[in-house]
Order: C-alpha cells, then sequence, then structure tokens
C-alpha cells in the first residue's frame, strides 16, 4: 500500500498488518465499531483517501467509503506526527486511541 509521495502510507501499513490477525480484528472491531475516513494532503497538494473499516471488515483500502463515522482531513506531516505521538493536542489524543486499539487489545 505504499504510496509515493504520502509518509502517511507506511501507518497505513502498519495498521493494515495489525489488523491482518483474525483475533486482534474482532476485538478491535467490537471495541472501535467506526468506520474512518482519512483524506491526507501531501506537500505537493496532492491528495490521497484511505478508508479504515472497524466496524464490518477489520480493513484498511485506498478510496473513499460512501458512508463514513468520521472524516479527518489533514495534512501528511501531521498525520505521521499524530500517529508517532509527536504531535501533541486533542485530535492527536484520540487518534493515538484509535492506533492503540492495534496494539493493547
Amino acid at each position: 500500500m505504499a504510496i509515493e509521495g504520502f509518509k502517511s502510507s507506511a501507518v497505513f501499513d502498519e495498521i493494515k498488518t495489525s489488523i491482518s490477525d483474525e483475533k486482534l480484528k474482532a476485538e478491535t472491531i467490537k471495541k472501535v465499531n467506526s468506520i474512518f475516513q482519512f483524506n491526507i494532503k501531501n506537500s505537493e497538494g496532492k491528495e490521497q483517501i484511505w478508508t479504515l473499516d472497524l466496524k464490518k471488515e477489520g480493513s484498511i483500502k485506498e478510496g473513499k467509503h460512501p458512508k463514513p463515522d468520521i472524516t479527518m482531513t489533514m495534512d501528511d506531516e501531521s498525520f505521521v506526527q499524530i500517529a508517532s505521538g509527536k504531535l501533541n493536542g486533542k485530535i492527536s489524543n484520540f487518534l493515538l486511541n484509535i492506533t492503540d486499539a492495534f496494539f493493547t487489545v
């Protein structure tokens, strides 16, 4: 899923690897029960969209979802900083809690 020009694609690859474990996937879906759409813009102004389904499928895919529960739009660097815990703030804490669901269930 690595996409040239998007540092955030590495984060989504890591999430994809984590949810490949069926037990972890089922526990995470039960705990999170939401569909997230991430609209990420890189430094060149190009946009990439990822959908993280933690409601039914337990999957991450490129592209839009018809009815996401939560849509987040941000720049690539900010997303990477949030995912790595280097950016503080309410949204950072929110996303870290989502990310932690993959590793602490």
